[in-house]
Parts: structure tokens; C-alpha cells; sequence
């Protein structure tokens, strides 16, 4: 009886722990079979890496939850929280893979920190079954000068639409009845001659026209007797005989009439219709029309608005400017800063070059380029001023203005550039350029998104490919960065980039077949033989890593790169002794 009782204690004993035991087991069933992240990386100013997550299907249990958060820490209890992953299975019969990308801003003491993943199953009813800690990395790569982003300005000649031949316009008007030249005219017309004097004038167009008052044969010798005067007193101003003269004479003429009327403030609409409805009776003869008029109850207004301004010779005096020389263009482009002039004079294509000639001279380059936006208004016009306030932020020119305020006017400058052409490449680049100087990285991918779509066939442009695929690379857009790698000729650059690319991806083999294209088109620096000793580091090729890890102690030398500064980072930690060989040599 009592070894019954004992053995049913016992069963009771050993079925409880088999319980836990299982219990036990079906937790740990739960963990993922790998949680791994890619080398931390200092791309910039960001610190990068990718979390890698696998669960076999195995272990998988239909609807239950999986978070990971990962989490960095450095200093002293320093620690940077980054964005959860929750992963709800619903298929149980095929193994899962996830993987999400992290940047987050590099500060003082990150160089030594610790990746690590917390994580948790949770089942059904929300209750944790099963978590724990992983630590993932120690220490960051801090390679940014591999990647730096460079801060190019580029600046575009443009296209002016303008021809050789440049014309001066103006008018002599007459009192009734008169054909002599008026002295304010002469006055006035002499100062707007002053300005093309030492030209080539090439022709003078005069038209002569009256007001519909009088008799028909009157008018008409009036107004011969105005163009005859006017081109006496042009030929003794110029003095000269190889200036060819074209003249025109409108007599009975209501069209001119008409253009006046539209520009009269002193008439209603009204009377302006009813005036247009006489002028436009066909039926009606010069005389008929001219008797009509003088019946309406305003013909006043008539007699003291419209008709002065009829009465003269349209002059066009078409000329073919002396070419300035670069010191006269620069000359005046000072002057026009410190507005001893306001009157000077410039074509669009000779503000643009004193734009470039002001080279260092920011404030004067600032306001040629304005004045070229001004009279052009092209996307080319407003990127170059674009690129000014660019430069005055890259050369730290900016004590006279506030900072905020350059970035605002540069954007501004780009948006408008776009709007004149949805197609311009370098305003979406200048966009992604000043996006990132500002931490904007939504942003920045965007219209490096935006720029990758327009340049559908190769690219041409090449400082479009030097910047954009390294700010690609410091936001992890490596998809981007390889759609510009494809459309770009293959040269150094673009083949070194396609190793740093691969590598970041492990694709170590054909990294090294990019660095080997980068090697035959141009000598190897110390940015080249570092990537190589990280290929050979991570295919455990010694001969190769101390050979170029050499190369690398050698030249960061005279760049003034303390060479265990690099030569600390993950891809060589499992080689102390060998970088330790190389730094006593």
C-alpha cells in the first residue's frame, strides 16, 4: 500500500517535470536561428548598418509575434534606442527573412560602441514566452573620407536670346499742324544717342504718321515733310554716309488711332466702343469718319489725349555693339554693386561673364547672376545664382547674412529652375546637395530618386555621378547608387565606387574585380588600397592585406591620418598582429 502511495508520488513528481521540461523546450523553439547586423560603418556623418534577421520554419509557430529592437550603446551609459521590427508569422511552412537599414548621427565616443538586439516571442494572447539579449558588434568603421561628398559648384553658360544686332527705339512728337523737331525732343533723344555713339549703326527705320484731322492731301505732306526732317537731323548728328536709311509713311491711317485708344484712361469704356464702332465703319469715308468724331460729347478728351500722340516719327535705330573687353565688363559690373550708376548697361551675356570674372568676389558674383535671372529667367539662369549662395555657404562667406537665409534663397533658386524645366538634372543634384548639408535625408532620397528617374540614358554629366553616388552611399540608397553606377561610363571613379558599393553589400569577389578596372585606369591612393585590404581582410587574404594595409601606413602619412585611427575598424580585428607588424615597419 505505502510503496503504491510512493509510486504514484514519484509519477506525479516525474510527469510534472517532463511538463516543464517540454515547456521548456517549446520556449527555446521560438529564438530565431540567426540575428546578425553588417559592419557599422561612418559614412559622413551618419553611422550605417543593415539588421539581418532569419527564423527558420522549423522553429516558427503560426500567429505568434516577434520584436527585435536594436540598440547602441558607447561612453558612459550613453545609449541610442532605433525603430522596433515586429514580425506577425502567418505562414508557418517556409522560413522568414527580414532586414531593415539604420543610420543615425555619429557623436564623440561611438568609435568603441556595442550593437545588441533585445528581443521577445510573444504568443497569442500577448504574453512573452521567450526573450533575450544579443550582442552583435563592437566598434564602428570610420572611413568617411572614403566618401566624402564633394562640394563642387558648377556654373553653365546660357544661352541668350539675343541676336548681334541690338536696337535703340524712340519717337519725336509734333504740334498740330507743325513738321519742325521740337528742342525737349532733340534734348532728350541726344542722351539715349550718347550710348551708342561708338557702335556700329547698321540701319535707321523712320515712320511717320498724323492725327485723323484735316484734309487728306494736307496730312499727307505733313507727315512726309516730319520723316524728311527727322532723317536730316540724324544724318548731321552720326556724320555718317554708309548708314542705311528705311522710311514709312501712314497717312489716313485709323490703325494707330486705335492702339491709343486702348491705352487713353480718361475715356470710359463707353465712349471708347462707341469711338471704335465709328473708326471700324468701312462705309464710311476719312472726312465722314473725322466729321462723326467731332460730334461726340467727349471729342475734347480726343483732341487733348489721342491726338498728341499721333503726331510723329517712330525711329528704330538698329546698331551692332563694340565688343568690351573682360576689364571693361568688370569694371562696370563694380560699379553697378556700389550704384555710382544706376543707368549702366549690360547685355545678359556680358552680366554672365562678369559674373565669372568676379571669381572669389561672392557679393559682386551674387549680383551679376541676379541681374542675369532678371533679364533671361531661364532654369540655367537660376541655377548658377543657385550655385552663388551655394559657395558662399562651402567657403563660409556668410557674415553679412544669415545662414538659414542662404539655404532658403538656394532652394529657392533650384525650385524655380524646375519649374522652368522639370528636366534639369543639376537643380534636383544641387536639391539633394543642400538636403544633405542640412541632415534632411528624406529629402535628399527623394530627389536623388527624382534625378535617377530623369536620366534614363548614360550619364554625360560627370560631377553628377562624382556627388550624387556618395550621398546615395552615406544614406544606404545603395539601389539608387547602383542605378547611377550602371548609366555612368566606367572610369577610376565610378569603378571605385562600385567596389565600396559591393563591398557594403559583401559582395567581396566582384569588389575585387572593381578595384582591380580602378588600378589599370589610374594609380592606386591610400582610399584604394584601403578598400583593397578590406577585401582581403574578409576573404582572409594575408599576403594581400599586408600588402596593402602597408600602402595605406605609407600614405596616410602625408595626409596627416594617424594610421591606427583606420586601422582599428571591424573588417580587421582579427588580425592585431599584423597591423601592429605593419605599424612598427
Amino acid at each position: 500500500m505505502m510503496f503504491a502511495t510512493m509510486h504514484k508520488k514519484f509519477f506525479y513528481f516525474f510527469s510534472l517535470l517532463l511538463f516543464f521540461a517540454c515547456k521548456s523546450m517549446s520556449f527555446q523553439a521560438h529564438i530565431p536561428q540567426r540575428i546578425q547586423a553588417t559592419t557599422l560603418q561612418l559614412l559622413g556623418d551618419h553611422i550605417q548598418y543593415t539588421l539581418q534577421i532569419d527564423i527558420p520554419a522549423s522553429v516558427i509557430k503560426k500567429n505568434y509575434v516577434y520584436t527585435f529592437e536594436p540598440i547602441f550603446c558607447y561612453g558612459k551609459n550613453e545609449v541610442v534606442t532605433l525603430d522596433t521590427i515586429d514580425i506577425s508569422i502567418k505562414d508557418s511552412s517556409k522560413d522568414y527573412h527580414t532586414e531593415k537599414a539604420y543610420h543615425f548621427p555619429y557623436k564623440t565616443g561611438m568609435r568603441e560602441g556595442i550593437l545588441k538586439v533585445k528581443w521577445c516571442v510573444k504568443n497569442k494572447k500577448g504574453k512573452t514566452i521567450q526573450e533575450d539579449i544579443v550582442f552583435l558588434q563592437k566598434g564602428v568603421m570610420t572611413t568617411a573620407q572614403l566618401v566624402k561628398v564633394p562640394q563642387t559648384v558648377i556654373f553653365h553658360n546660357i544661352e541668350v536670346n539675343e541676336t548681334a544686332t541690338q536696337t535703340l527705339h524712340t519717337r519725336f512728337f509734333f504740334d498740330k499742324g507743325q513738321s519742325s523737331i521740337r528742342a525737349v525732343d532733340m534734348k532728350n533723344f541726344k542722351k539715349d544717342l550718347q550710348s551708342i555713339q561708338k557702335h556700329t549703326i547698321k540701319q535707321i527705320c523712320i515712320q511717320g504718321s498724323h492725327s485723323p484731322e484735316g484734309p487728306s492731301v494736307l496730312n499727307e505732306t505733313l507727315v512726309n515733310h516730319r520723316i524728311v526732317n527727322t532723317k536730316q537731323w540724324l544724318e548731321k548728328y552720326f556724320q555718317k554716309k554708309n548708314i542705311d536709311y528705311k522710311t514709312t509713311v501712314l497717312y489716313n491711317d485709323w490703325t494707330l488711332m486705335q492702339k491709343q485708344l486702348k491705352l487713353c484712361k480718361n475715356m470710359s469704356t463707353v465712349d471708347q466702343e462707341s469711338l471704335a464702332a465709328i473708326i471700324a465703319n468701312s462705309n464710311m469715308s476719312f472726312e465722314g469718319k473725322q466729321k462723326k468724331i467731332q460730334s461726340l460729347p467727349f471729342y475734347e478728351t480726343i483732341q487733348n489725349t489721342v491726338y498728341p500722340t499721333l503726331r510723329n516719327t517712330d525711329i528704330v535705330i538698329q546698331y551692332i555693339p563694340v565688343s568690351k573687353t573682360d576689364a571693361m565688363i568688370e569694371d562696370i559690373a563694380k560699379k553697378y554693386l556700389q550704384e555710382e550708376k544706376k543707368s549702366i548697361s549690360l547685355t545678359v551675356e556680358e552680366w554672365q561673364k562678369a559674373g565669372f570674372l568676379a571669381k572669389d568676389d561672392l557679393l559682386l558674383k551674387e549680383k551679376c547672376f541676379e541681374k542675369v535671372a532678371s533679364l533671361q529667367g531661364d532654369d540655367m539662369s537660376y541655377c548658377n545664382l543657385g550655385n552663388v549662395y551655394l559657395e558662399m555657404i562651402f567657403k563660409q562667406q556668410h557674415t553679412a547674412k544669415d545662414l538659414t537665409w542662404l539655404y532658403t534663397k538656394a532652394k529657392d533658386c533650384f525650385v524655380l529652375a524646375l519649374e522652368k524645366n522639370t528636366d534639369n538634372a543639376w537643380a534636383y543634384l544641387q536639391l539633394a546637395v543642400i538636403d544633405h548639408m542640412q541632415k534632411d535625408f528624406s529629402a535628399m532620397k527623394a530627389h536623388l530618386n527624382q534625378l535617377a528617374a530623369l536620366t534614363q540614358g548614360s550619364l554625360e554629366e560627370l560631377p553628377i555621378v562624382h556627388v550624387c553616388i556618395p550621398l546615395c552611399i552615406q544614406i544606404g540608397a545603395i539601389a539608387i547608387a547602383k542605378d547611377f553606377l550602371a548609366k555612368a561610363a566606367v572610369n577610376a571613379h565610378t569603378s571605385y565606387h562600385s567596389a565600396l558599393v559591393n563591398i557594403l553589400q559583401n559582395n567581396y569577389t566582384q569588389a575585387k574585380e572593381d578595384l582591380q578596372k580602378c588600378s589599370t585606369l589610374a594609380d592606386d591612393d591610400h582610399t584604394t588600397h584601403y578598400l583593397k585590404a578590406m577585401v582581403a581582410a574578409h576573404t582572409n587574404d594575408i599576403e594581400q592585406l599586408t600588402l596593402h594595409l602597408q600602402a595605406v601606413a605609407q600614405s596616410t602619412v602625408k595626409d596627416s591620418n594617424p594610421f591606427f585611427d583606420i586601422t582599428k575598424d571591424q573588417a580587421f580585428k582579427n588580425y592585431p598582429e599584423i597591423i601592429m607588424h605593419v605599424n612598427q615597419k
